[in-house]
């Protein structure tokens, strides 16, 4: 049985590795003089088990060319063992497609995938997966995924997409390989999805599902300390109830205090919507942080 200590060692040298592959082929920076290079996939949410990369990067003005470029430069690197280009803007996922393969220090292969899209990129983005997934990911959920892809990697469990690992484990609860298999025996797996876990502020809103959010104008209320767009609109630079749960009650979340809903959740009125609507967001709002209090 793998000792817990020992799974995070590994991902800890894995990291390591890969930002030493990253700062060898100055493969950021080189980005940089053509577009936004993010940092996605396993690596950016620490569950990296496979010796793998994973980038995209948004260009004002996407070229051909500058992928080249920085394809031809990284490719001048005696540890480059070979590289690819796939123009893929005509097919579903309207992007060019670049990889580098790298061989390490210990002689382990490590792949390389990039995906340079347009700035106004209007498909699902992984960049938009990594924040919600930091948010949801706990110590034990962390070392439950770690713990199942390295037993896929050995051969002791089928071949699966890690987007449906992320799913079973954080919102089904699965933590062994048995749990892991009941899983997918009920579960639709294997096919392309725009999942990603709920990113909820301290009042229970889904943060990953707002538009200034997407767009990265907000990177969610607990990121940015309650500092919320809309507080202009209330002659105030903090969110009242983010105030009050946090900085005043030092709790988590409102699903931890014996007032909610309180009467500043009421106050607190989108005016686009109805009473109606209003109510039914407090009760959704509620139930979600209770079920998260829970799971505490």
């Amino acid at each position: 049985m793998n000792h817990p200590d020992d799974l995070l060692q590994r991902a800890e040298q894995r990291r390591q590795t890969a930002e030493t592959i990253l700062r060898d082929l100055d493969l950021m920076n080189r980005w940089r003089r053509f577009g936004r290079p993010v940092l996605v996939g396993a690596l950016a949410i620490d569950v990296a088990v496979a010796p793998d990369i994973d980038m995209e990067i948004y260009c004002p003005d996407l070229k051909i060319e500058h992928g080249f470029q920085v394809i031809s430069e990284c490719a001048m690197n005696p540890r480059v063992t070979s590289a690819q280009f796939v123009n893929a803007l005509n097919t579903p996922d309207k992007a060019l497609y670049w990889q580098l393969h790298y061989c390490d220090d210990a002689g382990i292969d490590w792949k390389v995938d990039m995906w340079s899209a347009p700035e106004d990129y209007a498909l699902p983005r992984g960049e938009h997966f990594v924040q919600p997934m930091k948010a949801a990911l706990t110590p034990e959920t962390r070392m439950a995924i770690l713990t199942l892809k390295e037993s896929r990697a050995a051969g002791e469990l089928p071949m699966f997409l890690s987007v449906d690992l992320y799913r079973a484990v954080i919102e089904g609860g699965v933590r062994t390989p048995d749990q892991w298999r009941e899983w997918q025996r009920t579960h639709e797996t294997g096919v392309l999805t725009d999942w990603k876990p709920a990113m909820l502020s301290v009042c229970g809103c889904d943060c990953a599902s707002c538009e200034h959010f997407k767009s990265m104008q907000c990177a969610g209320c607990s990121a940015i300390e309650g500092k919320v767009w809309w507080t202009q609109y209330i002659s105030t630079d903090i969110c009242p109830i983010y105030r009050c749960v946090v900085m005043d009650k030092q709790l988590k979340h409102c699903g931890f205090c014996q007032d909610m809903p309180c009467a500043l959740w009421r106050e607190l009125k989108d005016p686009s919507y109805s009473d109606e609507q209003h109510e039914t967001g407090i009760r959704q709002r509620s139930d979600r942080l209770r079920v998260l209090a829970g799971s505490s």
